[in-house]
């Protein structure tokens, strides 16, 4: 999407000798087409998610910034904690919140913090409900 593009390209202002990597893998999971891609005979969000989770896992770099959606970034989380529900577990998560994972050997990996804002001013972290686990029942936040 245009506004990944766009934040990758501000912070590859910032840090010009870092390797930029375009990969449409990367692109967001949409909640609007999720449950009808998932019952999909061929599966290919499934193949889709599954390569993602490769690539992140099997990076060759001591660090990395992969710049996404929030239905991505609930996936790698899902993954990361075990997950046992949905493919995706009901966080909330801010706008231009960092989220970040430390991969461990044999393509595990470990969520080490979420929806982190601090990088943003207070006039700009765009406000959200002060619950933070979606109730898709209820239609409300949890907590």
């Amino acid at each position: 999407m245009d506004r990944a593009y766009e934040t990758a390209s501000a912070m590859r202002k910032h840090h010009p000798d870092v390797a930029w990597i375009l990969d449409p893998v990367f692109r967001e999971v949409s909640a609007g087409t999720l449950e009808r891609q998932l019952d999909a005979p061929e599966g290919k969000l499934r193949a889709r998610l599954e390569a993602v989770w490769q690539k992140v896992v099997t990076m060759p770099y001591q660090v990395s910034a992969i710049v996404t959606h929030n239905g991505l970034i609930k996936y790698l989380i899902g993954r990361a904690i075990k997950y046992e529900g949905k493919l995706k577990p009901p966080f909330h998560s801010a706008p231009t919140g960092i989220t970040a994972l430390k991969v461990k050997p044999r393509g595990r990996a470990s969520l080490q913090f979420f929806n982190d804002t601090s990088h943003l001013t207070p006039e700009i972290v765009v406000p959200g409900p002060k619950m933070w686990i979606e109730d898709p029942g209820m239609g409300r936040w949890l907590f």
